[in-house]
């Protein structure tokens, strides 16, 4: 498998939710000591005509002992 240098990412909407999944990161990506296994999970919320609200989830079971926000 080829792994993009910023991993592969997918998105849906949820409500008024974007839903960024982010997989198979490449080795030479450094997020906070990360690995290949890396999962992002990013979540963009409209809560005002202005407004966005972000949010990310951190799952990486090689790297860190639970997922984090």
């Amino acid at each position: 498998m080829v792994r993009q240098w910023m991993g592969d990412s997918r998105g849906h909407w949820e409500g008024n939710t974007l839903i960024v999944e982010t997989t198979n990161f490449s080795g030479k990506t450094s997020f906070r000591g990360a690995s290949e296994q890396l999962r992002l999970v990013e979540r963009f919320t409209r809560v005002a005509p202005e407004t966005l609200v972000y949010e990310f989830t951190v799952d990486d079971p090689a790297s860190f002992v639970r997922p984090w926000t």
